[in-house]
């Protein structure tokens, strides 16, 4: 599996971590998980897809700039999702967490699993 990102895109996975350490401490989202969905979901290109009615709760601009958030910037999709998969509660950090909250929003075996691997892939990466 292909384990280089456009810097644009890493940025934006690595920005929305950083915000849910100090949003959601709990949550332990990783910029992984979120690379590994949007390889999965994304098929590897363009922001993450954010279905509409969690764009409508969740949505927010990345960046303090006023603006209102946008589905098709990587960074407000990347902290948008990265709101709602910590608004659940759960520990991203343990097993269960993790698979719960990945598969509540594939709502796919297969795409879960497919997930699981792809994150696992880019943790382990060389990243430049």
């Amino acid at each position: 599996m292909p384990t280089k990102l456009a810097p644009g895109v890493l940025s934006a996975y690595g920005r929305a971590e950083m915000r849910m350490h100090g949003e959601a401490p709990n949550c332990h989202l990783s910029w992984a998980t979120l690379a590994g969905l949007g390889q999965v979901q994304a098929v590897g290109s363009g922001p993450l897809p954010v279905p509409q009615q969690i764009w409508d709760r969740w949505s927010s601009r990345a960046v303090n700039d006023a603006k209102p958030a946008d589905l098709r910037n990587p960074a407000d999709a990347a902290y948008t999702l990265a709101r709602y998969l910590c608004s659940t509660g759960a520990d991203l950090a343990t097993a269960t967490g993790w698979w719960q909250t990945i598969l509540g929003y594939t709502r796919s075996l297969p795409d879960t699993q497919d997930t699981l691997a792809a994150a696992d892939t880019f943790a382990a990466a060389k990243l430049p």
